[in-house]
Formats: structure tokens, sequence, C-alpha cells
């Protein structure tokens, strides 16, 4: 399980690092910033809820139905988005892609750090849920503003959306397995 959440977290890591590269690269700055505000609203969402509920109720209720059906449907259109924007080449508008979050790997993650630490109380486990997200931040912060200088060329714009897409569609299955 660990592995499984350690190369989806790499896979969309290096899709969202991609994405954000997309577009003039004067704006990079502001995309890696509007990227990173939307990364920690997203783990505030989920220690929140982790807080609330307590791990193990919070896990039973990402894997029911009523979430697991419209998780799958988010991820589909996010698959589906990004093989428009490559057969329409509207790279301008790519990166948006990177600002969709990817809840697939946010329930691996959830499953991979709060059961482990659930015993040590619900503080904990929000607690490991923000270190996470500020690690996946700095990261993405360091990496991509270090490379803002360099143009994209088209033929690694087009590799940058299809990865998007085919990592959505991979994210489907991950999520079906570990169901």
């Amino acid at each position: 399980m660990i592995l499984v959440t350690l190369a989806a977290v790499l896979l969309f890591w290096s899709r969202d690092c991609l994405l954000l590269r997309i577009g003039p690269p004067r704006k990079l700055p502001r995309r890696v910033w509007i990227y990173s505000a939307l990364v920690f609203m997203m783990a505030m969402l989920l220690g929140t809820l982790a807080l609330s509920f307590g791990p193990h109720q919070f896990l039973a209720i990402i894997r029911s139905p009523r979430v697991f059906v419209p998780l799958i449907a988010f991820h589909l259109a996010a698959a589906i988005t990004c093989f428009w924007l490559k057969q329409t080449e509207r790279y301008d508008s790519a990166w948006l892609v990177a600002m969709i979050p990817a809840p697939g790997v946010w329930f691996l993650l959830a499953q991979a750090t709060l059961l482990p630490v659930s015993a040590s109380g619900n503080f904990v486990t929000s607690l490991i849920v923000g270190l996470v997200s500020a690690l996946w931040v700095s990261m993405m912060i360091v990496t991509v503003l270090q490379m803002r200088r360099n143009e994209m060329p088209v033929e690694e714009m087009d590799f940058a959306i299809g990865l998007a897409g085919w990592s959505n569609c991979l994210a489907i299955g991950l999520v079906s397995i570990t169901i």
C-alpha cells in the first residue's frame, strides 16, 4: 500500500510540476502561489474532517459509494479535459489542470498516513496531513521556481498534458483497487 501511494504521489507531483511550467514564464510565480494555496486548502479540509470524524470513520466515509463514485467521476472529467486540451492544443490554459485537486491521491495519502498514526490521536493525525502538504508544496515551489525562465517546447507541453490525462486514468484504477 505504501509503495503504491508513494508512486501515485510521485506521479501526480511530477504531473503538477510539468503543468505549472506551461504558459508564460513571467506568470510562473503567480501560478505556483495559487497552486500552493489550493493544496493547503485541500489539506486543511482533509485535516479538519479527520479531526472531526476521527481517522477510521473519515476513511469509512471516503470509501462509501456516495463519495467513491464522485471521486471516480472527478478523475474521469479531469482526464477528458486533459485529452481535450492536448487535442485542441490549448497550451495557454493547460496549467489550470494542475489547479484541479487530485482526490484519488489525497485518498491514498489519507489511507497511508491516517491509519498508522490514528492511535496517536486525532490532532497528530491532522498534523500529519499538514506536514505532508507542506512538504509537497515546498518541494513544488523550489523545483518549479528554479526552472522558471525556461520556456517549454511544444513537445514537452504535449507530453505534460498527456501525462496529466493518463495519470488521472491511473488514479481511477488505483482508487478502485485500494477500496
